[in-house]
């Protein structure tokens, strides 16, 4: 028998995750309840669970309201249409997430001017380059080791000295 898994398993607010990722949950879910339901009504009845799903994850109701309403500001109609996707030519900064690094986004857009002064880093950085977080190693990976010895040790025990031995019989 299978295990059931939860339809609406929504990201605790307490977890390891930027601010912006989890107030981007509640307003990307409120923004696709108001693109797919063409019933005022059900669109509404659809963003109350919501609401109610995401303070029952511990969500503050003023942040669930305030993306919420975000959201439904944009008219259905300009959801429904077709976007092309802009091509981002920002350089990347990626650091290892850490909510002490929440600042380091201010920090950043502050010291803009100084790379748009010098000749040479404006034309590496011609804009505020994008801040992207790199999931910062959790229990499970911090305890099992993926790579393979690469000491050569391996080749003795193992398949590799079965393979040599059985291609030289088929000769």
């Amino acid at each position: 028998m299978a295990q059931s898994t939860p339809r609406c398993s929504y990201l605790h607010s307490s977890s390891f995750h930027p601010s912006h990722t989890k107030q981007g949950i509640i307003y990307s879910q409120a923004t696709r309840y108001h693109r797919i339901c063409s019933d005022p009504n059900d669109c509404n009845s659809h963003l109350n669970v919501l609401s109610q799903s995401m303070r029952q994850k511990g969500y503050k109701p003023k942040t669930i309201t305030k993306q919420i309403n975000s959201a439904v500001k944009t008219p259905r109609t300009r959801l429904l249409q077709y976007r092309e996707k802009k091509i981002c030519t920002r350089v990347p900064l990626v650091v290892t997430y850490n909510p002490a690094l929440e600042e380091i986004r201010k920090i950043i857009k502050d010291l803009q001017p100084i790379l748009t002064e010098d000749e040479t880093l404006k034309n590496i950085f011609p804009e505020t380059p994008i801040l992207a977080f790199r999931q910062s190693p959790n229990l499970q990976q911090k305890l099992i080791n993926r790579r393979l010895p690469t000491d050569g040790k391996n080749e003795e025990n193992g398949t590799t000295h079965m393979h040599r031995q059985h291609s030289h019989t088929q000769q």
